[in-house]
C-alpha cells in the first residue's frame, strides 16, 4: 500500500502509510494527533470529522517517537537506551494518563475538529458525536458514511 497524505485545511494533515498507520496530525502546539487507525474522515472549510479505531501499537510507537524528537536534551543521541526510555514513558502515558485512557475506553472513537476555534472534540462515543455535531451546527451535507448519519 502506498503512502498518501491530504491537506485538511488550517495545517491539519491526513497521513496514510500501510494498513494501520492512518493518522490526522494537528499543527496546533499542545494538541494531540489522532493516531491509527483513522477509518474515515470528511472535511470542509469549517470542520473535520473522523472515525478512529485506536491502535495501542501505533500510539505507543508514535508517542515514543514524539518524545525523542521533542526533548533533544533528554534523548540527545537517539540511542538504544533513549529508545527504550521513551518507550517506557509512552507505556506509562498510555496506561495512566486520563486522555490516553479515554482513547482506549472504546473500540471506535469519533472526532470533530473545528477550524474556526481550532479545537478538537474527542474521543467521542457515537452518541456524544451526534450531540456535539448538533451543538456545533455541523452542516448536514458533511457526513461520515460509517457513522450511519
Amino acid at each position: 500500500m502506498s503512502d498518501y497524505s491530504e491537506n485538511l485545511g488550517n495545517g491539519f494533515l491526513y497521513e496514510s502509510s500501510g494498513k494501520e498507520f492512518k493518522n490526522i496530525r494537528t499543527p496546533i502546539r499542545g494538541q494531540k494527533n489522532i493516531y491509527g487507525k483513522v477509518m474515515e474522515y470528511k472535511f470542509n472549510a469549517d470542520f473535520i470529522l473522523a472515525i478512529q479505531q485506536p491502535s495501542r501499537e501505533i500510539y505507543h510507537g508514535s508517542i515514543a517517537y514524539e518524545l525523542r524528537n521533542a526533548d533533544r536534551v533528554k534523548y540527545k543521541y537517539n540511542s538504544t537506551n533513549d529508545r527504550i526510555e521513551s518507550e517506557r514513558v509512552a507505556d506509562s502515558l498510555i496506561l495512566n494518563d486520563p486522555y490516553y485512557k479515554s482513547i482506549f475506553a472504546n473500540t471506535t472513537n469519533y472526532w470533530i475538529i473545528s477550524h474556526q476555534n481550532k479545537t478538537m472534540y474527542g474521543p467521542l462515543t457515537k452518541e456524544e458525536y451526534f450531540r456535539k455535531r448538533k451543538e456545533l451546527k455541523v452542516p448536514d451535507e458533511l457526513k461520515l458514511e460509517e457513522g450511519n448519519e
